[in-house]
């Protein structure tokens, strides 16, 4: 076909038009057109293909000339293009922005790896870098290096006290003392991070990152030494309402409110400032309110009047000990039960001095004490016995002076000494810390009585802190007693009382002893008038119940009386621990003299005496130790005593300087 365009059908099945015909009835156009009649062509071909069949043959001539060629002419169409289908349109070539979309995405995660996950696993479970405690840079560590590293490094501030003020008062609190310490390793737990998130690697590469470090409070020993270290300082306590006795008379405490330290609030400001050198803690304080009414106290005051206005007699069959108002003052005391003074009686404290009175000697429990042999002491064990039942005394005591009632039957039991072996042993009773002696002439009520006393009291033992009265110790001294001579009326100082010859004899010995140990100055009365039989500014004189010497065991140990007498001396020592290097008593001082006064008497009572000048003593006691030396003066003011001036020859002597004023 000329000039016929491309066609744009779809190519035909060239085998598809073609029907199969058996070669039976094959028609002649199927028939092959050179092989035999039997042949065929293969199916879908005719035999067209091959042309027709030979024409008839002409003869051979010369051949007509060529025509001249002429161009194939051509049909112009148009060609439309068609869209293609809608199904093919997706399967268009990506275009160009689409390309670089791939690119920011693969950059992207390559960033992602570079800037967060590499790093982060670096950093994964290490202490992030960057990290520092209180100025102490621990990044990059594993938590072992980091905890030795804090240690070391904050080894100062952990030891710096913490600061307390309150106003102009400063003071410190020592951190061992109150329980506080860097805990280390749970300040580097709060540092160590597992797999770091984004926020925390962008942090720790551009920036730091500070750890508060970890406390650790023992609160019990924080507490406490917030009362020891620091309530003296700022607390204002109250002082509550009640009773003291000031000697026998009762002394009235008026209520008033005060303040003290909060201890939970300041317990949380400073294990706050702690580790935190520049940081002071203000106190905090809150109201500490008296609960005792002064209409209570001054109801109580009345009824403390009473109970010390007479002696109050303890009874135990045929024995009877007498507590006198000095003793029951020492003895009683009030406490405070919800705003209401109850008086309470110390009945231990009283017996432990009068209880050996109500006793048989035989039966009675005996302490746990010391026997000096060959200049050492050596331990007397206790003995369980008979004693008082000081529990229902307590109570027995309390209801009689309640009532009115001046007599108290007491109680008696089966029970332990007062001092155990136990208890004796651990007193430090292993050496003498202080002796003395005093000579007296004659007679022989003085000798007697000197021995007994000094029987009595031997190998008593004075625990630490307690006080020890002579006349509470032996009671009222008389022939029941055992002490011999007459009673005699005394009046020392302007105090009134009785007793027997030779007791101030002893009293003088015990009170240098006492002084010679190191203790305080007992409380005591000297004569009226210097007596040249006793030690000037050195002396003592009692009488029953009063004057009294009283003393104080101020150490930590334990205090034994050895006392000793002959017929011509006493000596009283005190065994215990020694304080110090050397106790000296230095020589008297005499001023101040005034003239005796002369009085001339008649008749055979008369005695002459040839009197003693005012006089003031001092003597010196030097206490030296380490070193250094404390000096103490004991300063005696002594009256005249007259002079007397007998006109009749037959007057007769003094048989005893000692039955008189003791």
């Amino acid at each position: 076909m000329l000039n016929a365009g491309a066609s744009i059908d779809p190519p035909t099945d060239p085998f598809a038009a073609a029907s199969t015909v058996s070669p039976a009835s094959s028609p002649t156009s199927h028939r092959h057109p050179v092989r035999p009649i039997s042949g065929t062509l293969p199916p879908g071909v005719v035999a067209d293909i091959y042309g027709d069949a030979d024409p008839p043959r002409v003869p051979v001539g010369p051949l007509p000339p060529a025509s001249p060629a002429k161009p194939w002419p051509k049909q112009i169409r148009p060609v439309r293009e068609e869209p293609p289908p809608p199904e093919l349109s997706s399967l268009e070539p990506p275009s160009g922005d689409g390309f670089g979309r791939r690119y920011i995405i693969i950059a992207g995660v390559l960033l992602l790896f570079l800037g967060y996950v590499a790093p982060a696993t670096y950093m994964s479970g290490k202490i992030l870098p960057g990290t520092s405690v209180l100025g102490v840079g621990i990044g990059g560590k594993n938590a072992a290096e980091a905890a030795i590293q804090l240690r070391a490094a904050l080894s100062v501030q952990i030891r710096t006290a913490v600061i307390v003020k309150y106003g102009a008062v400063r003071r410190t609190l020592d951190p061992a003392l109150a329980g506080l310490d860097l805990n280390e390793r749970a300040t580097v737990a709060r540092a160590v991070t597992g797999f770091p998130s984004p926020i925390e690697v962008w942090q720790s590469i551009l920036g730091t990152r500070e750890i508060a470090p970890v406390v650790s409070v023992d609160d019990t020993k924080l507490s406490a030494a917030i009362r020891s270290e620091l309530g003296p300082a700022f607390d204002q306590p109250k002082q509550e309402g009640g009773i003291r006795f000031r000697g026998t008379v009762p002394e009235r405490i008026k209520p008033k409110d005060g303040l003290v330290i909060d201890t939970p609030r300041m317990a949380d400001r400073i294990r706050q400032a702690y580790l935190s050198s520049d940081v002071m803690v203000d106190v905090v304080l809150k109201p500490d309110v008296a609960e005792v009414p002064i209409d209570e106290v001054n109801d109580k005051v009345r009824w403390a009047k009473r109970a010390v206005s007479e002696p109050l007699t303890l009874v135990s069959g045929s024995r009877t000990a007498q507590l006198t108002p000095r003793m029951i003052a020492s003895s009683l005391s009030f406490e405070s039960d919800g705003g209401v003074l109850r008086p309470v009686f110390d009945a231990e404290r009283a017996i432990a001095f009068v209880g050996r009175q109500l006793l048989d000697p035989d039966k009675a429990a005996r302490d746990a004490s010391f026997a000096i042999l060959q200049g050492r002491p050596v331990l007397i064990p206790g003995q369980s016995g008979q004693a008082v039942d000081t529990r229902s005394l307590a109570t027995d005591v309390v209801k009689a002076l309640d009532s009115g009632e001046r007599t108290v039957p007491v109680t008696l039991t089966n029970g332990p000494p007062r001092i155990s072996e136990t208890e004796a042993r651990g007193m430090g009773i292993k050496e003498e810390i202080g002796s003395y002696s005093v000579a007296f002439p004659c007679c022989q009520a003085t000798g007697d009585n000197i021995e007994r006393i000094a029987a009595d009291v031997d190998g008593y033992l004075i625990r630490p802190g307690e006080t020890f009265s002579l006349n509470e110790f032996t009671g009222r001294r008389d022939s029941s007693r055992g002490y011999a001579g007459p009673v005699n009326t005394t009046s020392v100082r302007g105090k009134a009382g009785s007793d027997v010859p030779g007791i101030s004899v002893f009293a003088t010995a015990m009170f240098n002893a006492v002084l010679l140990a190191g203790m305080p100055q007992p409380e005591h009365a000297s004569h009226d008038t210097r007596l040249p039989v006793y030690p000037a500014g050195r002396e003592v004189a009692v009488s029953f119940p009063q004057p009294d010497l009283r003393w104080e065991n101020d150490s930590a140990n334990g205090v034994l009386i050895h006392a000793t007498a002959t017929d011509t001396s006493v000596t009283v020592s005190l065994w215990g621990t020694k304080r110090f290097d050397e106790v000296t008593m230095g020589e008297v001082e005499l001023t101040q003299q005034v003239a005796p006064p002369e009085q001339k008497q008649k008749g055979a009572d008369c005695v002459p005496d040839a009197g003693a000048p005012g006089v003031t003593a001092r003597v010196n006691r030097i206490i030296r130790h380490n070193g250094k030396s404390v000096t103490t003066p004991v300063i005696t003011v002594y009256a005249p005593r007259a002079a007397v001036v007998c006109d009749d020859q037959t007057s007769s002597a003094n048989p005893d300087p000692f039955s008189v004023n003791q």
